[in-house]
């Protein structure tokens, strides 16, 4: 899994063009980790990032989003200990 590059834009600081961070959306992450920690047993999240994991298009883009999933899903079942574990207990 590659690490994500901060998304930039471009501002105006004291008469100079300079690069600013955005900051990362949290609120809209932890959201989404709750409703699926609702509905998912991490068995389940288990078995769906395994399967992620594996799955390639022809779409670089997608691809980085799939991988960027897949990683919040194996942080939400607690790392790469418990995935290998949750995999190995559901038959994966």
């Amino acid at each position: 899994m590659t690490k994500q590059k901060a998304k930039t834009y471009e501002a105006e600081h004291k008469g100079r063009k300079v690069r600013v961070t955005v900051p990362p959306n949290t609120e809209a992450e932890d959201a989404l980790m709750d409703a699926m920690k609702d509905n998912l047993s991490p068995e389940a999240v288990a078995a769906i990032a395994a399967f992620l994991d594996a799955a390639t298009t022809k779409n670089d883009e997608v691809n980085r989003q799939m991988e960027w999933f897949v990683e919040q899903l194996i942080k939400m079942v607690g790392g790469d200990a418990a995935m290998n574990r949750l995999c190995d207990e559901v038959g994966l």
